[in-house]
């Protein structure tokens, strides 16, 4: 962020309408980002000033790390809690405190962007209980939000880039950072 910050007029661009998109982790990473540079956890690096983000759109974001550890589907669990271990190189039990660092949940404030987030009503490896979370606590601090479940879909439903699930994202992507101008 602090790259583009300082490179973003060579490239004709302008950090006044800065948006982040990302899904999965990178829903995580898009979000946990974008709450902290809002709220000021995050202000500079070296010298420069991290611009603040207007809106972020995601898909089926990690957005509780611990959540996602104590996965719950039959099928996926194990191999979730695999691949969180891996990422994380700890449990949650280990390292309460690491987990609550990455989980976008728990850096929501009335400075959090307007958040978009589109999610599989039946994603087995992220639950989308977790996106219900983060639209309540959302609502609840006044930030404008919006969440899509997409009916009978799983995690990943917009691989390919020209199905159905890809599109409506890429629609309703555009249409919510065009809100927020």
């Amino acid at each position: 962020v602090a790259w583009i910050e300082k490179n973003i007029k060579e490239y004709g661009g302008n950090t006044a309408r800065f948006y982040l998109i990302g899904d999965s982790a990178g829903g995580n990473l898009a979000l946990d980002l974008s709450y902290k540079i809002n709220k000021g956890d995050y202000k500079e690096v070296e010298t420069t000033v991290l611009p603040k983000v207007k809106a972020v759109s995601v898909l089926y974001p990690v957005t509780d790390m611990i959540s996602l550890y104590h996965n719950s589907n039959s099928l996926l669990a194990d191999k979730v809690k695999e691949m969180v271990y891996a990422y994380m190189g700890t449990t949650p039990e280990e390292d309460k405190d690491l987990y609550d660092q990455v989980s976008p949940i728990n850096y929501v404030s009335d400075q959090a962007p307007a958040t978009l987030v589109l999610v599989g009503n039946q994603d087995a490896v992220v639950q989308s209980s977790q996106s219900s979370s983060l639209n309540e606590k959302l609502s609840i601090m006044g930030v404008d939000n919006k969440l899509i479940k997409v009916p009978f879909a799983n995690h990943l439903f917009d691989m390919g880039g020209t199905n159905v699930g890809a599109q409506a994202y890429m629609n309703l992507t555009l249409y919510w950072f065009d809100n927020y101008q």
